[in-house]
């Protein structure tokens, strides 16, 4: 992670810390479906989680085409990232 953090224009040092932000999302994507997976059951995790994790996955894609020398990719990159991360932690646990 950090290293494609380096990618989109991070330093060394800010690469690190910031892919602790992509990697913290897991958690609070998770705690909604350890809470409320037998009150609402799989199905609905899934139908919920999926389209938000390809949505992030589309908006990862949109921040490597755009050029490096603007602040956009960084936004757009973490912004996918986080979706990524979050509703992948929700849908690997209601697996």
């Amino acid at each position: 992670m950090s290293t494609r953090m380096a990618y989109i224009g991070f330093n060394t040092k800010n690469s690190v810390f910031m892919s602790l932000v992509g990697d913290g999302s897991l958690l609070p994507g998770t705690i909604p479906i350890i809470l409320w997976m037998d009150k609402c059951g799989r199905r609905f995790w899934y139908n919920f989680c999926l389209p938000s994790f390809f949505i992030g996955l589309i908006v990862l894609g949109v921040s490597y085409q755009v050029p490096i020398t603007s602040p956009a990719p960084k936004g757009l990159y973490l912004t996918g990232v986080i979706l990524c991360m979050g509703f992948v932690g929700s849908y690997s646990t209601a697996t």
